[in-house]
C-alpha cells in the first residue's frame, strides 16, 4: 500500500492534483493545524498533528459549490494494475456539513457520505477497482462545512474477486414410464 500524507503539498504529491475540474470547481488545500472557520473543519491532523487536505466551505463559496481532489493511479498504473482499494481518513464537522463521494474513473460513486459526522477523524476503506479516483466534496448550505482527507493509502491489484462458481444444477428426476 502506498501512503499519502501531503506533507510537501497536494501538487508536489506524485499523481495527485485538485480543482480545475471547470469554472464550478474549486481546489482541496494543504493545512496543518486548525482551519480557518470556528465550528467546522479538523483542528489537527490525524493524531493531533500532520498534514490534511480540505476544502474551505467559507464565503465566497455557495451551496453547490464542487471540491475535487483526483488521484491518476500513477502508483498502480507503473506497475500494469489498477488501484483496487482505497482507505483514508475523513473529518467531517460542522452544521452545515455537504457531502463527501469517492468516484471511479468513470465518475461512479464507491462511496458517499453527508452531514456533520462529530468533530474526529475516522478512517475507512472503500474497494474502487479502477485505474483511478477522485475525492469530491459538495458543499453544504453554509460556511460551517468545511471536509478533510488525510493519510491516503492506495492498493494496488487486478479487479474484483470472482463470485463464486454457481452450483451444478440438480439431476432431472426420472421420468415416470
Amino acid at each position: 500500500m502506498k501512503i499519502f500524507d501531503f506533507n510537501n503539498g497536494i501538487e508536489a504529491s506524485p499523481g495527485w492534483s485538485t480543482g480545475g475540474g471547470g469554472p464550478a470547481t474549486y481546489a482541496f488545500l494543504k493545512k496543518e493545524g486548525p482551519t480557518l472557520s470556528y465550528r467546522t473543519g479538523p483542528s489537527a491532523g490525524v493524531g493531533g498533528s500532520g498534514p490534511y487536505a480540505y476544502a474551505e466551505a467559507s464565503s465566497p463559496r455557495v451551496q453547490g459549490d464542487l471540491f475535487t481532489l483526483t488521484y491518476d493511479g500513477s502508483a498502480c498504473s507503473d506497475t500494469g494494475s489498477s488501484v483496487s482499494t482505497v482507505t483514508f481518513y475523513y473529518h467531517m464537522y460542522g452544521a452545515t456539513m455537504g457531502t463527501l463521494n469517492v468516484t471511479n474513473a468513470a465518475g461512479e460513486v464507491a462511496w458517499s457520505l453527508g452531514g456533520d459526522q462529530g468533530n474526529s477523524w475516522q478512517q475507512t476503506t472503500v474497494d474502487i477497482y479502477s485505474p483511478s479516483f477522485a475525492f469530491e466534496y459538495t458543499r453544504g448550505s453554509g460556511w460551517e462545512g468545511d471536509a478533510a482527507v488525510a493519510l491516503v493509502g492506495v492498493s494496488c491489484g487486478a479487479g474484483p474477486p470472482s463470485p463464486p462458481a454457481a452450483p451444478p444444477p440438480p439431476p432431472n428426476p426420472p421420468s415416470p414410464t
